[in-house]
């Protein structure tokens, strides 16, 4: 399958054409650096990404929508990507419909004047849809109209927002959040569990492969009844609840309070008891609290060096170490060999076409 865009939006970096080559170039080139013993290829190629985020710009007295190219801030309209749900292609082009036909104006990061600055779409696997869009002020004369129509050309939507966002930056999900439709979340299931998705809130991509990751991890764990776990940057509590069918508690601590909320949320949809969600600094908890099994999820720039002390202070009996950017892990995994010995890594094709993949390892105290 041929892509109009390849090499000119810059998110992928294999022809789609190919997906085994490209697979098998990405494990080549992680396999140098670290002991890969499982790969497991994205069940879907196509059109698995559930999370869209696009940039209004002006080009020709139009507004459009999309993607920056490779290496530079020059935006390219993209409405058909292969990699998306269909139905962002869908709701995109209903938003952009009538954006012109009300001569909406664009944000200009320039000057800060002007209103559509994103597009951020979350659609749950049963497909329905969350609407989240981010604009540079709060006057919006004609909401109401506007996303009535949005409903009616996409009756799939099932919350609208807006994110007044004021600020010159490039963070996308930051401001004021108001909800014009909907009762302000979008419901998703993982597994055997259900989870509320706020616009803000952190939730994986891929959800069928995030299925796959956190069953895997489950596994590969392998954690008791009298054991306890600490999840670090636990997000809305997914891994945390995978978790606590198994073990005899499951404390979530993550720095962002609205995370911490959603998980609390989670765990009484779920009808789990075995968790505890605290708003927090990892770093600043992780002393304090007894916990036999450590889970981590860090950011692309890895633990850092205030939690690897930590880390090596606690010492608690196994690791978890999922990593979204294998680099990163290799060289916390360097500084942990002190006290702690790395199995072989499992491999996630999360984003199937671009030099992306997950990773998981399972440290265990020497």
């Amino acid at each position: 399958m041929n892509c109009p865009y390849f090499k000119k939006c810059g998110a992928c970096k294999y022809p789609l054409d190919n997906y085994e080559a490209s697979l098998k170039a990405k494990v080549a080139a992680i396999s140098q650096y670290l002991d890969v013993e499982e790969v497991i290829a994205n069940p879907q190629i196509y059109h698995y990404r559930h999370k869209i985020v696009y940039r209004f710009f002006k080009d020709q007295g139009q507004v459009k929508a999309g993607l920056y190219a490779e290496g530079s801030g020059k935006l390219v309209a993209v409405d058909n990507c292969l990699l998306e749900h269909p139905l962002g292609t869908k709701i995109l082009k209903a938003v952009l419909k009538l954006a012109n036909h009300y001569h909406i104006p664009v944000y200009n990061p320039l000057n800060g004047q002007g209103f559509l600055r994103y597009l951020v779409l979350r659609i749950s696997k049963n497909g329905h849809a969350n609407v989240c869009l981010v604009v540079g002020n709060m006057i919006f004369e004609g909401s109401r109209h506007f996303v009535r129509e949005i409903k009616k050309a996409c009756p799939e939507m099932v919350n609208f927002d807006l994110l007044i966002n004021k600020r010159n930056t490039t963070i996308v999900l930051e401001g004021t959040l108001k909800t014009l439709f909907g009762k302000g979340y979008l419901r998703d299931n993982l597994g055997d569990f259900q989870f509320l998705i706020g616009s803000k809130t952190f939730y994986q991509v891929n959800p069928s492969m995030a299925d796959i990751i956190y069953h895997k991890l489950r596994q590969r764990l392998k954690v008791t009844r009298d054991e306890v776990v600490l999840d670090a940057y636990c997000g809305i509590g997914t891994i945390s609840l995978y978790l606590a069918q198994e073990a005899k508690k499951v404390i979530g601590v993550d720095i962002n309070p609205s995370s911490i909320a959603g998980a609390k949320a989670n765990a009484v949809l779920n009808n789990c008891h075995n968790v505890s969600f605290i708003a927090s600094d990892v770093k600043d908890l992780a002393y304090s609290e007894d916990y036999d099994v450590l889970v981590v999820d860090p950011p692309r720039s890895g633990l850092g060096e205030d939690f690897i002390k930590m880390i090596l202070d606690k010492k608690p009996k196994r690791i978890a170490y999922v990593s979204c950017f294998p680099p990163s892990l290799k060289g916390d995994m360097t500084k942990l060999a002190k006290a702690y010995t790395f199995e072989p890594v499992t491999l996630f094709d999360q984003f199937g076409f671009t030099d992306h993949m997950e990773a998981l390892s399972i440290a265990n105290l020497h």
